[in-house]
């Protein structure tokens, strides 16, 4: 009846068919409607909205953006461009399950780095305990960076998962860990996978997987993709041939601001991996000499299925 103020259990029943709380307060033709069906007058239907906003969660939580790339696909200059943009922190080459670079017998000086320094220790932690520590630490950090008006983006370390060892292992990727108690925005960035290859091999890092030849490259390349199903997929090549487009598309993606401004400001990021050719202009380079490769390209099937996923063209 009039003059009885809602529960807020009626409250958020109604709540599907008033669709925007906060729209509703600007409606004056709206509240009055609202008031009607709830049998109260139009001040208490504004206060039971505005007690709804004050105690339900966030209807849209701020996501955690994440970027996804193998080694030698460009991705240091696209990670430089996302930092370029307003009010980004980004944490450059994160993977909490990495064994890349850990070696008990040759500790490395870690001090502030709590997953390394129990790694270092004389008992192995787990994967769960792994991901358990990542998030809390991600949790302060977010809950901070939220207090002062910046977005998180993570690019993670897809080499240390797909592109380490004898086979790749069977564990959570870094996205699926995140989701684990986040709402994730993701992109995947690719290149042509004969250009990554030559460059992978030339600094010697395709001596991370066993064995180190082309064909077992395409098929962790595969999987890798098969990894981030549903991703927005960007190629390194179109990012090159028209940065402006190709960056707003990746920032609408992870539902970034964007200024087309990155490309006077990006090269002043410095980060790990950076292991192309550098300079503070994007531009196309030529592709790189296949060489004594050739012949592993046209007997790789993986190769084929490879670059028809991609949209390449194939090359030999």
């Amino acid at each position: 009846m009039k003059g009885q103020m809602m529960s807020k259990a009626d409250t958020e029943k109604a709540l599907p068919e008033l669709k925007d709380i906060e729209t509703l307060l600007k409606d004056v033709e709206a509240i009055e409607q609202a008031a009607d069906e709830w049998h109260m007058s139009r001040l208490e239907a504004v206060n039971a909205c505005m007690e709804l906003i004050d105690d339900l969660p966030v209807l849209v939580e701020e996501p955690i953006r994440t970027v996804h790339h193998l080694a030698c696909t460009g991705g240091t200059l696209i990670t430089k461009c996302l930092a370029s943009m307003p009010n980004v922190l980004m944490l450059n080459e994160v993977d909490p399950l990495s064994r890349l670079i850990q070696n008990p017998k040759a500790p490395s000086f870690t001090p502030t780095d709590m997953i390394a320094l129990a790694a270092q220790g004389d008992f192995e932690i787990d994967n769960s305990v792994r991901i358990e520590m990542f998030l809390v630490a991600l949790e302060a950090l977010k809950s901070r960076m939220e207090q002062v008006g910046r977005v998180l983006v993570l690019r993670d370390h897809s080499h240390s998962h797909y592109n380490v060892g004898d086979s790749i292992p069977n564990r959570p990727t870094f996205r699926e860990i995140v989701a684990k108690k986040y709402r994730v925005c993701s992109v995947v960035t690719v290149r042509d996978p004969i250009d990554s290859f030559l460059s992978l091999r030339n600094k010697g890092w395709n001596s991370h997987f066993t064995p180190s030849d082309f064909n077992e490259y395409c098929c962790r390349y595969l999987a890798f993709l098969d990894g981030y199903p549903n991703t927005e997929i960007i190629r390194y090549e179109d990012f090159i041939e028209k940065p402006e487009d190709v960056a707003a598309q990746m920032c609408e993606h992870l539902e970034l601001a964007f200024i087309p401004e990155f490309k006077s400001i990006f090269f002043q990021f410095h980060f790990s991996g950076d292991s192309g050719r550098g300079g503070d202009v994007i531009k196309k380079h030529p592709p790189r000499e296949i060489g004594d490769l050739k012949s592993e390209i046209k007997a790789s099937e993986s190769y084929k299925i490879l670059v028809d996923r991609l949209g390449y063209a194939p090359r030999a």
